[in-house]
């Protein structure tokens, strides 16, 4: 009963302490977000105004990329920080393209060996742009070798299989759906259930993740715009980014 007093008064000063070091972190974490969400949000602004007004089409190609790709790692199993990474590295993995001259990209015909390889750099180009902003730079990879191909074929590393990470699989196979089912100069679209039976026939994809689009393509297609981009239009806003959880 003697020390009741004092051991109370010291209980109250060590809550008061905790209590104080608790609020004091809360504050600085609160803080530290909003700074972070501020220059991420103001470095991406820069990515997408470059993007835009260098490569409209792309932008909006990718856009649509980026939708697929969040369906498909949705039903794959992604958590919320997987899909938001995942998005994030669909709506950028073209960027470099920026660095590609408009005469080969808007060529109308087929490109020659010189041409193709020089298109063939565009993944690297992108990695590099990406790398240039810490809170991205670790997309970088997964942006790097979006081409690679399951039997070793793609570029630039010539990754097979198993050595391709699981991102790059599903932004792989969004690319390429998207490409053939969108709006191009030089050939009319491909029904969806068309392009797919091509990918799993004629390209080296990953199975597993074309079936998941099949499984997906009637919740994915009303989510996309597949009319070439209007001139004056915004193509990709911070919203696209940020990630506003879907109902899925």
């Amino acid at each position: 009963m003697f020390c009741l007093t004092p051991c109370l008064q010291f209980y109250q000063i060590l809550l008061s302490l905790l209590t104080g070091v608790f609020f004091a972190f809360v504050f600085e974490r609160g803080v530290y977000s909003r700074i972070t969400y501020f220059y991420e949000s103001r470095g991406l602004e820069k990515i997408i105004s470059i993007f835009e007004h260098a490569e409209r089409y792309s932008a909006h190609h990718s856009k649509n990329v980026a939708t697929i790709a969040y369906y498909i790692g949705s039903r794959a199993g992604l958590k919320r920080k997987e899909l938001k990474d995942l998005r994030i590295a669909a709506l950028l993995h073209d960027i470099g393209k920026i660095s590609i001259p408009k005469s080969i990209l808007n060529k109308p015909g087929k490109l020659n060996d010189e041409e193709f390889e020089i298109v063939k750099k565009h993944p690297i180009y992108s990695a590099e742009i990406i790398e240039n902003f810490e809170e991205l730079s670790h997309l970088s990879y997964y942006i790097r070798h979006h081409h690679e191909k399951n039997d070793g074929s793609g570029y630039p590393a010539g990754l097979k299989g198993n050595e391709i990470p699981l991102f790059c699989k599903i932004i792989a196979v969004a690319d390429i759906f998207e490409a053939l089912i969108g709006v191009r100069p030089y050939r009319d679209p491909i029904p969806p259930r068309e392009a797919i039976h091509l990918m799993k026939t004629q390209m080296s994809v990953d199975p597993f993740i074309l079936k998941i689009l099949s499984l997906e393509l009637t919740r994915i297609m009303p989510e996309l715009k597949l009319d070439a981009p209007l001139a004056d239009q915004p193509l990709i806003s911070l919203e696209d980014i940020s990630f506003q959880t879907k109902s899925l």
